[in-house]
């Protein structure tokens, strides 16, 4: 085994042994051994982690070969958050939320360090050797996210990559659900992250937009986002951020709609209404191999497709209920080209309950509704008979 797979299996196991009497035990053996030679200086499990505060710089060391440093600190409010060591000790760094549930870990070949946008709330950091024993420094900082608007142009630069606080972060609102489009611009290598006001990991992205920039398209809610600048290639450079909002074409239902995409990263957006529940077909037809993606009315991701419509076409069928939908198209292959939105209504034939009713799939793709009445709670079994391979939904 190697030492960087020794050191992860330490700091899982020392994650697990905090969960089981037996664990338990296995720690207080570690950490007994460790005091007849001079002692831990911090403790091996959540449980006995020591506290430090944000920011702070905490010396520690690792004493042993499965020896394990549990420290704990709060954060009193969504930011950003730094992590590393610093010192000769090449060290590997787990960071936990206050369950215990690992959010992220990291090693560089010379110490670790990440930065994560954390929620109000309480964490752990577990810090182990890669190698020999040794002593080393923790370094817990918050950083700043630079508050810009929406719509905005942000001149930035990436500094010191591969160390605490090689990331930069910006700060936006979003005053009511529309696409919104997050890139940069330049010749630096960059790497992008979008978060939600909590510090939920919303996309990341290296390269769809312009050479090698980042670009994220996405349907956003009203709320707070953040945004995470980085170096791909671990370069130092200028960067340009770039926020827009995008426009959603309000469509019929149902309706035939041209549009084009006209760059590889190109999306277009649609906005339709549904006055009540019914299935809805939403696809394209054309040359233009494309891929679809069906939003709800406050962005969140419903259904993405590329095939399932004619040729190389995607189609999406789904019951929708009423309210405010969108449809975002692109290409799937980077190509550009013109294409049709075709958005269409389902029929649900009505059919009793019991009742055997015959039907016909007519095409790759097609989908058959039906519609039925339950009078009161019940148990009910729905399939099909016949030499053809269904599904049902």
């Amino acid at each position: 085994m190697t030492r960087l797979a020794s050191a992860l299996a330490a700091v899982l196991l020392a994650a697990l042994a905090s969960e089981s009497a037996h664990g338990q035990r296995h720690v207080a053996s570690v950490e007994n051994a460790l005091r007849l030679t001079g002692g831990d200086d911090h403790g091996n499990a959540p449980s006995s982690a020591t506290p430090v505060a944000l920011p702070s710089t905490t010396d520690g060391r690792i004493d042993t070969h499965d020896d394990v440093d549990y420290f704990r600190f709060e954060v009193s409010d969504t930011q950003p958050v730094s992590i590393g060591t610093g010192g000769s000790l090449d060290t590997l760094g787990t960071l936990y939320d206050g369950d215990g549930g690992v959010l992220d870990w990291n090693y560089t070949g010379n110490g670790f360090s990440f930065t994560h946008i954390l929620s109000a709330g309480t964490y752990y950091v577990g810090v182990v050797s890669n190698g020999p024993t040794g002593a080393y420094t923790l370094f817990l900082g918050v950083e700043d996210a630079t508050l810009v608007a929406l719509p905005s142009t942000t001149g930035g630069r990436i500094e010191t990559p591969g160390a605490p606080g090689e990331v930069d972060y910006f700060r936006f609102e979003v005053s009511d659900t529309q696409p919104v489009s997050i890139g940069t611009s330049g010749s630096l290598d960059t790497l992008g992250w979008l978060y939600d006001g909590d510090g939920g990991y919303l996309k990341g992205d290296n390269n769809d937009g312009p050479g090698l920039n980042f670009r994220i398209r996405r349907i956003l809610s009203a709320g707070t986002y953040y945004v995470g600048v980085e170096s791909y290639d671990g370069l130092t450079g200028a960067y340009t951020l770039l926020l827009e909002v995008q426009d959603a074409t309000p469509v019929a239902l149902p309706s035939r709609t041209d549009g084009r995409i006209d760059t590889r990263d190109d999306v277009d957006y649609f906005r339709f209404e549904v006055s009540d529940a019914q299935p809805v077909s939403i696809g394209t037809g054309g040359s233009l191999d494309t891929s679809g993606t069906l939003y709800d009315g406050d962005g969140g991701l419903l259904e993405w497709k590329r095939d399932d419509g004619p040729g190389l076409n995607f189609r999406i069928r789904r019951i929708l209920s009423a309210g405010t939908y969108y449809v975002g198209v692109e290409s799937h292959d980077d190509s550009t080209g013109a294409y049709t939105l075709l958005l269409g209504v389902e029929d649900a034939t009505p059919v009793a309950l019991p009742s055997t009713t015959g039907g016909r799939i007519e095409t790759p793709g097609d989908v058959d509704y039906f519609r039925f009445e339950v009078s009161d709670t019940q148990q009910v079994t729905i399939e099909t008979s016949g030499n053809t391979n269904t599904r049902g939904r």
